[in-house]
């Protein structure tokens, strides 16, 4: 039989519901996860996307063909619930997910930084009561053995377009909630091929060999911005070396500065204004919306996400951005900015973040803030300015405690675009 096994590492604790389902209070299988193989396959779909979109769309340049063609090819290598004609088609390779993994009970509040806290966000942190779930613990022995088992009729195309897929998830993504901010980071530490397979991708073991295996695989994104998340020539991935930090301090660091960044105005310790403030409007903005007074424009911050939430003290009054759901029935716009934390073999420490400009959202789809005291308006045309994310990671050309890398050491550029 054609295999595919691939060892990842949990790098950063991974938030994300076991195999179990949902366990009693204080039963063994409370304690110990499973990690579900539906979950690694959504994540490679994603992934396998991503990459393959460029390839499809630079032989039609036309979005709709693409986007058929595309949806044909993913069924066909991993299955789909109904085809153009109502067909069911069974994926062309059977995963299968070992290990048994412990929970973290015991991450305290004195535990996290403000930069765990904020990439945590609202569901997974409660300022009074700190972490509102259990994950999976992350390091040394917690590893993921991943088996891809491929049916005979199987092309050689698709096995290797698998290959690069669970390279790429093991490079720059991660499994489970909050994973684009970095948690449930994987660290791909082993890729190996059986029953006359043969796989061309090798463990990166170093920040200079993963600047190279990424340009080897991203090697023909799509020419023009892509109606979902994928690779293009607009993409940028950053790769940063830690400084002999550990992933949970690397975790916490980045966390800040993109805190730093976002964040309506900072304090110094004695509590004085320091004057840092980014986004003074969009704040200027929502305030006035909940006092009832319709803005002339969304706030920029919108390209970080949707929805995008306000509290306003005293009274914690709320006023908060989103699609207008009523038309779309979907509320939410996944942050174009990855994160991922990134362990080599020997215990390096990397930080790597992607941004995958694409359309942020579909024609016709409009932003709309409500509050409270807001009366009903018409949706706002969504304006999105992409230079806040690149102005966000050419912050870190100047963020002493990491480096920004490239295969010839230099500081100033990335793993993508190619130079």
């Amino acid at each position: 039989m054609k295999i595919l096994r691939a060892r990842f590492r949990i790098v950063t604790p991974m938030f994300l519901g076991g195999a179990e389902g949902s366990p009693k209070p204080g039963s063994e299988s409370e304690k110990i996860a499973r990690i579900r193989v539906p979950s690694f396959k959504g994540a490679l779909r994603f992934w396998w996307r991503a990459l393959n979109w460029g390839r499809i769309w630079n032989g039609t340049e036309n979005d709709i063909k693409a986007l058929r063609k595309l949806f044909d090819e993913e069924g066909e290598i991993f299955g789909t619930a109904a085809g153009d004609k109502g067909k069911i088609r069974q994926s062309r390779v059977l995963l299968q997910a070992a290990g048994e993994f412990k929970r973290e009970y015991n991450i305290t509040r004195k535990m996290l930084e403000t930069g765990h806290k904020y990439l945590l966000g609202m569901g997974l942190y409660n300022h009074n009561t700190g972490v509102t779930a259990a994950p999976i613990k992350a390091g040394e022995g917690r590893d993921i053995q991943l088996s891809c088992c491929f049916h005979r009729s199987t092309k050689g195309e698709h096995v290797r377009q698998v290959a690069e897929a669970l390279t790429v998830l093991g490079c720059l993504g991660g499994l489970g909630a909050r994973s684009r901010r970095g948690w449930g980071s994987l660290a791909l530490h082993e890729l190996q091929a059986e029953g006359g397979l043969s796989c061309e991708y090798t463990v990166p073991k170093n920040c200079e060999e993963f600047t190279s295996l990424i340009r080897k695989i991203v090697e023909d994104p799509a020419k023009d911005t892509s109606p979902f998340s994928a690779f293009s020539r607009e993409t940028r991935i950053d790769l940063l070396n830690a400084k002999r930090k550990t992933p949970w301090e690397a975790l916490g660091r980045v966390g800040k500065e993109l805190h730093d960044y976002r964040n309506f105005q900072l304090f110094k310790e004695s509590g004085a204004p320091s004057g840092h403030r980014f986004f003074p409007h969009d704040r200027d903005k929502m305030f006035h919306a909940v006092k009832g007074t319709r803005p002339s424009a969304h706030p920029k911050r919108v390209i970080f996400g949707l929805p995008h939430n306000y509290f306003f003290k005293p009274g914690n009054e709320e006023a908060k951005v989103s699609t207008n759901a009523e038309k779309w029935k979907c509320t939410r716009r996944a942050s174009p900015l990855l994160i991922h934390i990134h362990q080599f073999p020997d215990g390096t420490t990397a930080v790597v973040q992607t941004l995958l400009q694409s359309s942020f959202l579909p024609q016709g789809v409009g932003l709309e803030i409500s509050s409270d005291n807001l009366p009903e308006g018409p949706p706002f045309d969504p304006k999105p300015d992409w230079q806040i994310l690149t102005d966000y990671l050419d912050r870190f050309k100047e963020v002493d405690a990491f480096e920004k890398i490239n295969t010839s050491g230099k500081r100033i550029r990335g793993v993508l675009p190619h130079e």
